[in-house]
């Protein structure tokens, strides 16, 4: 349950006082665990609509789907927001589009005609330390690469951790 947890605290401290009621709920699920089905970032988002409802406050799919994002970083998966976007912003019969260029997500209409669709997961997501801690490694120093930072990118290079405060 560090899932929830961890979305819980993202909203103790973003909400701090505002936070004064908790919540319980059941979880029932056929999703294996490590299925690559997005359910940690589904009790992530449950977590934070059920902390912030439970206290009467406000929020937007968009807001939700961003704060779910950073609020795994708790449980050390240092990942993008697609998967918690997709959840916030999903609609019956529909598709959602996620342009990362521009922040926005959108709606796309799924055919009226029947079909199936069917994913296999053919190899279980492993979330052991490991790989973990080079998931988050590579996460850490594509953001920085992103940003150009010259001071971080030259300790980088050199070596050294003076950089670090």
């Amino acid at each position: 349950m560090n899932y929830v947890k961890g979305s819980v605290y993202f909203a103790l401290g973003k909400f701090e006082n505002s936070i004064v009621n908790g919540f319980d709920f059941a979880l029932d699920s056929n999703i294996p665990a490590g299925g690559g089905a997005s359910s940690s970032s589904a009790l992530v988002v449950l977590a934070g609509a059920a902390i912030r409802n439970v206290n009467h406050i406000k929020f937007t799919p968009d807001e939700l789907a961003n704060d779910s994002a950073l609020a795994e970083w708790f449980v050390g998966t240092r990942g993008g927001s697609m998967d918690h976007r997709t959840i916030c912003s999903a609609q019956p019969a529909h598709a959602v589009l996620i342009n990362y260029a521009t922040g926005e997500a959108s709606l796309t209409a799924l055919p009226d005609e029947p079909f199936q669709w069917i994913t296999f997961f053919t190899k279980p997501a492993d979330k052991g330390r490991e790989i973990m801690i080079e998931y988050n490694e590579r996460a850490a120093v594509s953001r920085i690469l992103r940003t150009g930072d010259k001071h971080i990118l030259n300790a980088i290079r050199c070596g050294t951790n003076h950089w670090i405060h």
